[in-house]
């Protein structure tokens, strides 16, 4: 029971993680570009470090909140690659690399609150 709470708390937190990013990132459009830039890195790394816990949460899980998981790490590494592209990008080009960013983080968070919404619905029919 306890190791369920320890991992509803992590996913918890993920969701947070994930909301916060999204948010970061969506705030970006009212910078300047090479705010957007230089911000772009760090977005990098942080979607890379959430991708990380996330992947660690993996196992244990139930299939649907494991899906849900793998599908928010697949947005996480896009949410990375898109970032590294918009860290080199041509002001052009930096505002359709943050439209994508932030649809990419979007979908990470919405995905482990999918998870989550799973680990709790287990939780209550167990």
């Amino acid at each position: 029971m306890n190791n369920a709470i320890n991992t509803q708390r992590e996913l918890e937190n993920a969701r947070r993680d994930a909301q916060s990013l999204a948010k970061r990132v969506q705030g970006n459009a009212e910078k300047s570009h090479a705010a957007i830039r230089a911000e772009a890195r760090t977005v990098a790394a942080e979607a890379d470090q959430l991708g990380r816990a996330i992947q660690s949460l993996l196992e244990g899980q139930a299939a649907d909140a494991r899906q849900h998981l793998k599908d928010a790490l697949t947005a996480l590494k896009a949410l990375y690659d898109e970032n590294q592209r918009l860290a080199g990008a041509e002001d052009a080009d930096v505002d359709a690399h943050n439209k994508a960013s932030f649809a990419r983080a979007r979908e990470a968070a919405h995905k482990v609150s999918e998870a989550l919404a799973a680990k709790r619905a287990l939780a209550v029919h167990a």
